[in-house]
């Protein structure tokens, strides 16, 4: 969850985790909500249950918190389409293929450009009433002061209404107009930098909260439609007078955004390779029998194929998992590979 204002923590998932990460929480002072009215807000889930939200920048694509998915949780997926997650098997659902981070992203206290890319496996259906793609702010948008101090936005999620509640079953949102900067930078006593945007009420009762993490705070664009302002990541407690919630700004990493969604990998600088998950390395480390990037891509089109070490298992043909793993019930490979020949 939230925390006091001098331990300054993501806002994360809302099941139990073995790391000892922060529980979650949800929308507190709102309202419960239609997913037709934000059909580009997605759950994100693992094993364990419900971690963040997300939001649909493309039918192959959702961006959520990096702080979210950079453990690697086992069987992340995305549900799409649905108001209630009770209606879990009526949602579109689609496993991850790839984690791209933000090249710069630290995941401290505070965390810093916490905005992870999400490829799934299985594209979405845009059918454009209760799952679609929602266009991004912009710099000409900023120009524009859709992002300006006292804009209302507004954040959707199922989280937790406070902070020790429980999950809601229904999605919910709740309006906060921006805060300016500086004045958040004053509220925390740290830099809340053009990188970041802050949205809240001064009374307090109104805020996202963890579990909402990775969800979308949007405002109203000059056509009327939604456009994703900011990815919900930090902040203390959850609706605390005088302590807006933090998002990661998107006109900040739209770029960025804009150009993993549409290249197969981001641009390296020369002597350098791009792993399928993002991160670029030397070069000189493909096909070297070492996995140095995440996803082993860097060793998966070599001759004679990546090599586990004794005691593990390969999956997809590119990155390996303890051979416990398999046959154990759960599919840990994006393949299915673990789970295959079981008696």
């Amino acid at each position: 969850m939230r925390h006091a204002p001098l331990l300054l923590l993501p806002i994360l998932s809302c099941v139990a985790e073995p790391t000892g990460r922060p529980m979650p929480a949800r929308i507190v002072g709102g309202a419960p909500a239609d997913i037709a009215t934000f059909p580009h807000q997605v759950s994100v889930t693992s094993a364990q249950g419900l971690r963040c939200g997300g939001a649909i920048v493309a039918a192959g694509w959702v961006v959520t918190a990096a702080h979210c998915v950079d453990d690697q949780p086992r069987g992340l997926e995305v549900l799409a389409g649905i108001t209630r997650l009770s209606d879990r098997n009526d949602a579109q659902r689609s496993a991850i293929a790839r984690v791209v981070l933000h090249p710069e992203y630290d995941g401290g206290s505070p965390p810093r450009h916490d905005v992870a890319l999400l490829r799934l496996a299985v594209p979405l259906d845009l059918d454009g009433d209760s799952v679609a793609a929602i266009p991004l702010v912009d710099a000409d948008d900023v120009d524009d002061g859709l992002t300006d101090p006292g804009v209302v936005a507004t954040v959707s999620g199922w989280g937790r209404t406070d902070e020790s509640g429980p999950l809601s079953d229904v999605l919910r949102t709740v309006d906060v107009p921006i805060v300016d900067n500086a004045e958040a930078s004053a509220q925390y006593g740290v830099a809340i930098d053009d990188t970041l945007l802050a949205a809240g009420v001064d009374v307090g009762g109104k805020d996202s909260c963890a579990g909402d993490s990775g969800g979308g705070l949007v405002v109203p664009g000059d056509d009327g439609d939604w456009r994703l302002a900011g990815i919900v990541s930090w902040g203390a407690g959850c609706g605390r007078p005088e302590l807006p919630g933090i998002y990661a700004r998107v006109s900040a990493v739209h770029a960025w955004i804009d150009r993993s969604l549409h290249d197969e990998a981001p641009a390296c600088d020369d002597g350098e390779w791009a792993c399928h998950d993002g991160p670029c390395i030397d070069a000189r480390w493909l096909c070297d029998g070492e996995a140095d990037c995440d996803d082993g891509t860097d060793e998966l089109e070599c001759h004679g194929g990546w090599r586990c070490d004794e005691g593990e298992l390969l999956c997809d043909g590119a990155w390996c998992v303890p051979e416990s793993w398999a046959c154990d019930g759960e599919a840990d490979c994006d393949d299915g590979t673990d789970e295959e020949d079981c008696a």
